[in-house]
């Protein structure tokens, strides 16, 4: 046990998913088939081997603050309960119940029962149709638009390939090979940095995670980069007004490293002066490395 905790085989909050199940006699099939496997995974898991019936279907008003009683900050709980079925808890406003009721109301005819299930479930189908159509287009053949200098924008026929290639899931795979297995907060994000030249095709864009895309970044561009960035941010969140880029030229290896270290949030002026000083590199990546090695301050000592 001890070794799989070491290892990342089975981590903590796997072992307290399984805890209430763990028997001397399931005890060695149960931790083998759990394994590398997710909290949301495990909970899947055990629901699959010690299913549990439905629970009433009812929409109940919750006490305020101060009585004791979970209040407005409780989020939401989507606990497993069988293969197939699942519990949904969640805290809804008035304005929420009163269109869940107005929806009652106008699909009497095709849903008299009312079904909160399948209800939520036929809103959450229109809900998923018109965010895929708005990520990856409707599907229908249309004529390629010939992309800026300088532009993020991603084709819909390449971000379509790529949200299907990797699976809608983050593509980040660590040094023993395992898979990260997030599916929220997930952006396409370019392999070779876009600042760097990086084209934004299919072989060079993948689905990364918020931790995972910092992680790069900082891997590209170095902490003492990204905590500057951060900094920038909190103060933009102020109030502070945004550095204004330049779009990107291709007349030759210092204007385009230029034009990438702008949109990484540098002043042109400040950017300018740092390149008159550096001597003469042959690719834009060598030129934006050495640039930023004077445009980022040293971190302070501890």
């Amino acid at each position: 046990m001890i070794d799989e905790l070491r290892s990342g085989a089975i981590h903590l909050t796997g072992l307290f998913v399984l805890s209430r199940h763990l028997t001397p006699e399931n005890a060695d099939a149960l931790l083998s088939e759990a394994r590398g496997k997710s909290r949301r995974e495990l909970e899947r898991l055990v629901a699959r081997l010690f299913p549990r019936a439905d629970v009433e279907q009812r929409v109940a008003p919750i006490a305020g603050p101060g009585t004791g009683t979970v209040g407005d900050e409780f989020r939401g709980r989507l606990e497993p309960l069988s293969a197939s079925r699942y519990r949904v808890e969640f805290t809804a406003s008035t304005e929420l119940c009163d269109k869940v009721e107005r929806a009652r109301e106008l699909l009497s005819h095709s849903l008299p029962s009312g079904d909160l299930a399948v209800l939520f479930e036929r809103a959450l189908d229109e809900l998923i149709a018109r965010e895929v159509r708005r990520r990856e287009g409707a599907g229908v053949p249309r004529k390629r638009r010939e992309l800026k200098a300088g532009s993020r924008r991603v084709p819909v026929e390449v971000a379509r390939v790529v949200w299907e290639r990797d699976g809608a899931r983050c593509a980040f795979i660590n040094a023993e090979g395992r898979r990260c297995t997030e599916r929220r907060f997930v952006t396409l994000e370019h392999r070779h940095p876009f600042a760097w030249g990086g084209p934004p095709t299919t072989e060079n864009l993948c689905l990364l995670c918020a931790s995972h895309n910092a992680f790069t970044a900082r891997e590209a561009f170095g902490q003492a980069f990204m905590e500057r960035k951060q900094s920038q941010r909190k103060a933009e969140a102020k109030g502070a007004g945004k550095i204004e880029t330049t779009p990107a030229s291709s007349c030759s290896v210092s204007e385009r490293a230029l034009s990438a270290l702008t949109r990484l949030g540098f002043a042109r002026s400040q950017v300018v002066h740092v390149l008159r000083k550096l001597p003469g590199q042959h690719d834009v990546a060598g030129l934006v490395r050495a640039a930023l090695v004077q445009l980022t301050p040293p971190l302070p000592r501890s």
